[in-house]
């Protein structure tokens, strides 16, 4: 579960920006300056979200632009295949979840639950609070990521880029493009593809992983760690260790965690294996040994950690980007597939726009089933 102070925390920042901001507006001698200095940085506020925006990325985004334009034009071009086959698969997906989920509701049995195909993410219920950090940081950088897509590939297509930005809603990061609608309605729909797949299209890649995991012994030198004579191997008594030279413990299967514990107690140090509850230091074994001595030893656990995290939900986000639903990348690519599929069969302009308007409501119906139900499956059950 959320920390009650967690909660507590966010709930009164969210009070005090928002009273603040109220105030501010409300107030003849500081209204004026506060809006201009608001307007000059950029910021707009609202009940639960922060934006910010600026222009000082744009020479960044054109000098990216004119890297190798054969390159970048051939990978967005195989973005526009990709970005129409995963709009067509995230429909797909996000139905077999429905039934999957369906499924879970109305069984007892166990694994059902693990069958998912995608779930709901909720801080504090599915996700350990204690990942939070690492939830939020890859979450920015995917979306950082997203939006660099659209930002390069709207300057190769000649559409200018009015600045870029991000936000805050609640807790959840984000970040977003904008771009000079103008220059968006003149060219093809074919390149308007080009520019709303870049999102999805432009992710971090997912590293090889192993085909199974396999079950590792790590063994130390008892002296280096320990230097008493006696030490305990789980709730086991303890037995005299006096002559051994080294100790080998298997690590957990699920989590990777190592079950050592080390405490030292007055007048002996103990060496246990397992997770006895009285324990105050805690040691953990890992496969990596620093070259450097200014290295921790945590840091191969916190980037592998923080690279799945990232993978993850890059995946998850050029998944959801594509649905054909309203307010998401999806709406745009839908909208831009129907000009350049339909002109010839529908010529009515607004015939179209009412297909459209209808596969973006199914869509949206289709999504908002899949967060509803299964924010229930993860809060409560």
């Amino acid at each position: 579960m959320v920390p009650v102070s967690l909660l507590v925390f966010v709930m009164a920042g969210w009070c005090v920006v928002y009273l603040t901001d109220t105030l501010l507006r409300s107030s003849a001698t500081h209204r004026i300056s506060y809006e201009s200095w608001l307007a000059s940085r950029g910021l707009m506020l609202s009940p639960f979200h922060v934006r910010w925006q600026t222009t000082m990325f744009n020479r960044l985004f054109a000098y990216c632009a004119r890297i190798d334009p054969r390159a970048l034009h051939l990978w967005f071009s195989s973005g526009l295949v990709f970005g129409v086959a995963a709009m067509l698969g995230s429909v797909l997906l996000l139905v077999r979840t429905l039934q999957q989920t369906y499924a879970q509701m109305t069984t007892d049995n166990p694994r059902i639950g693990g069958q998912q195909t995608l779930q709901v993410v909720v801080p504090g219920f599915n996700l350990p609070t204690s990942q939070l950090a690492y939830f939020f940081s890859a979450l920015l950088l995917s979306g950082l990521v997203h939006e660099l897509g659209h930002a390069v590939a709207a300057l190769r297509e000649q559409v200018r880029v009015n600045g870029f930005g991000m936000f805050v809603f609640v807790v959840y990061p984000g970040a977003f493009v904008d771009l000079f609608t103008t220059h968006l309605n003149l060219i093809s729909p074919a390149q308007q593809l080009r520019i709303f797949c870049a999102g999805p299209d432009t992710g971090i890649p997912s590293p090889a992983s192993r085909g199974q995991q396999r079950a590792a012994f790590a063994c130390m030198p008892v002296r280096k760690m320990v230097t008493g004579t006696r030490a305990c191997r789980g709730d086991q008594d303890c037995a005299a260790l006096s002559h051994a030279a080294s100790v080998c413990v298997t690590p957990s299967l699920e989590n990777q965690t190592r079950f050592i514990r080390v405490t030292h107690p007055p007048n002996t140090h103990m060496l246990f294996v397992g997770y006895p509850p009285h324990l105050q230091y805690a040691v953990s074994l890992t496969n990596f040994v620093p070259r450097f001595g200014f290295l921790h030893l945590d840091l191969p656990v916190f980037l592998e950690t923080f690279c799945k995290y990232v993978v993850s939900l890059s995946g998850a986000l050029a998944v959801v980007n594509s649905v054909p639903c309203f307010a998401l990348d999806g709406q745009w690519m839908l909208n831009a597939l129907l000009e350049a599929t339909l002109v010839t069969v529908v010529t009515d302009r607004g015939k179209r726009e009412l297909i459209g308007f209808f596969l973006l409501l199914a869509g949206s119906a289709l999504l908002a089933a899949n967060m509803a139900l299964g924010l229930w499956m993860v809060t409560a059950r």
